[in-house]
């Protein structure tokens, strides 16, 4: 079961699922002050992830290609073939929320969320793949095809456009709020392994 603090450290999130593939997954956000427990029950497949994208918002990543997706062995194999996975939004309470489905075709290197707080906009990230969304209304903002499996997500130079590392060294930097345009660096000249 993954359990997650919000940032002001006021609630927790975590899932009691059983975990068998297809049931309905169930999510508990539990206010520490007075116990309060609100739920959901999600047809996800299983959970891939649950995180705190800020005090009142959750991000619950369903994983129902878990089987049929990309996968690497080793430095050297890799079957490519494309895979989707499914982003939930919610507020903490569950009364507001939306779903967006991300399709990738590179190997996944986990399936992660990013706030980007100056925009109120959250980018979600899997495999070579980045999309950029509206917190509130889970409206699509931007998208990203960056060639190569992301490793990490940060805005680093604090500007609202998040820079992405890429499995292949790439360094990708977003710059426009309005347009899908990215400039790629490759100045590592050599693929990053996962986990750096």
């Amino acid at each position: 079961s993954y359990v997650r603090i919000s940032p002001d450290g006021t609630k927790f999130t975590y899932s009691d699922s059983n975990y068998i593939w297809n049931e309905d997954q169930k999510i508990n956000v539990v206010d520490i002050a007075t116990g309060n427990t609100k739920s959901i029950y999600l047809d996800c497949g299983y959970i891939a992830e649950i995180s705190f994208i800020d005090n009142d918002h959750i991000c619950i990543i369903g994983d129902t290609d878990v089987y049929t997706s990309s996968a690497s062995w080793g430095t050297g194999y890799s079957i490519l073939q494309p895979g989707t996975k499914q982003f939930y939004c919610y507020d903490t309470s569950f009364t507001n929320g939306w779903v967006a489905e991300l399709e990738y075709t590179d190997v996944s290197r986990g399936a992660h969320s990013f706030y980007i707080s100056s925009r109120n906009a959250v980018m979600f990230y899997v495999g070579n793949t980045a999309a950029i969304y509206d917190m509130e209304t889970g409206e699509p903002l931007n998208h990203y095809d960056v060639g190569s499996s992301i490793i990490s997500v940060d805005d680093w130079n604090e500007n609202g456009h998040p820079e992405i590392m890429c499995q292949n060294g790439d360094y990708v930097f977003t710059i426009s709020d309005t347009t899908d345009s990215m400039a790629s660096f490759s100045f590592i000249n050599t693929p990053i392994d996962e986990g750096l």
